[in-house]
């Protein structure tokens, strides 16, 4: 028998997950993998005021802060609350907190950036400045150490594979991730699609689904780095999953809410 919880952690389930968010408009493309998976998509709504481009990144409107407290950009905030209450509400989850943004977001840099933050553990990465009030707020009030980087896009930049090992292609949070002792794999800048752009990142292309399975929207077979990259995951005793045959592509995170809880 199973019983569900939120995802106490940000990015780190400890079970087997039943629901994450993506943003709605990659639906058609990754949707039936993660039925197959048996895992229920909470769909992000798009935000109007962010680049066509990226307007569908969960990632930049949707910031998951630990069990069943999120915060969410004042443009998507009503749409987002009633989908999580809808979806949610299938495994007895109806209450959940949901803290409504202050950042006035547009569709150029760094305005789009408040909710793209980091979570690894008890450290928030982000670029201070740039980063929405009631984030660091609830960080400060939590005991969670900010450290800021220049890295605007430190959520989608770094794809987390545990709470002492990441994969990312920029130097400077790799930089600052090391000085916290946390174990990273460097890789070439590239090799993830992302229309509209040279490329997208690791991050946004990936997500955790189980404390040792960890999904990719599609093949990273082209990626220079592939070997380093499958021996950094096995070496932690973490399965890369891959949802489709494409291209790794970047959907703006892949970002896990809720967990089995066994018995």
């Amino acid at each position: 028998m199973s019983r569900y919880r939120p995802v106490l952690h940000p990015n780190l389930p400890q079970g087997r997950v039943k629901a994450v968010a993506i943003g709605e408009s990659y639906l058609t493309l990754v949707g039936e993998a993660f039925r197959e998976l048996d895992i229920e998509i909470i769909p992000v709504p798009s935000c109007s005021s962010v680049d066509v481009r990226v307007n569908g990144h969960a990632d930049l409107t949707t910031h998951h802060l630990g069990g069943n407290s999120l915060i969410v950009s004042s443009d998507t905030y009503d749409e987002t609350y009633i989908r999580l209450a809808n979806s949610c509400g299938k495994f007895g989850l109806e209450n959940w907190d949901i803290i409504k943004g202050a950042a006035k977001f547009d569709s150029k840099y760094p305005s789009d950036i408040p909710l793209n933050a980091l979570r690894i553990g008890q450290i928030l990465f982000c670029n201070v400045p740039h980063t929405d009030v009631r984030l660091l707020q609830f960080c400060e009030e939590n005991g969670i150490e900010i450290i800021h980087v220049n890295q605007g896009y430190a959520r989608c930049s770094v794809c987390i594979v545990n709470e002492k090992a990441v994969i990312t292609a920029d130097p400077g949070l790799a930089d600052s991730m090391e000085k916290k002792g946390i174990d990273v794999l460097r890789i070439r800048r590239g090799y993830i699609d992302l229309p509209g752009y040279d490329h997208g990142f690791i991050g946004g292309a990936s997500g955790k689904i189980s404390r040792d399975k960890l999904c990719f929207t599609g093949s990273l077979k082209d990626h220079p780095d592939y070997d380093s990259i499958e021996k950094f995951l096995y070496k932690r005793d973490v399965e890369p999953v891959i949802l489709t045959e494409r291209n790794c592509f970047d959907i703006g995170s892949i970002i896990p809410l809720i967990e089995t809880i066994e018995e």
